[in-house]
């Protein structure tokens, strides 16, 4: 799991999914995952593993206004 999260970590941060540059319309996405130590109390269940997926679609009207919707 820790290869799957290092690869797509670099092909975010390489620009893959990035939004196209002075385009009208963009569309972009997030990956993320969290895994954190000792995060649960003693005989309770917990979840302390964590994966999220997000995207979003945008128009840019002008310089200065846009519209953005996103679904997470």
């Amino acid at each position: 799991m820790k290869k799957i999260a290092l690869l797509v970590s670099m092909a975010l941060a390489s620009g893959a999914l990035s939004n196209l540059a002075q385009a009208e319309t963009y569309i972009g996405g997030k990956l993320g995952y969290s895994d954190f130590n000792d995060a649960c109390y003693l005989n309770e269940p917990c979840d302390d593993e964590s994966f999220a997926v997000s995207g979003h679609i945008g128009y840019n009207f002008n310089k200065y206004v846009a519209a953005e919707s996103r679904r997470w």
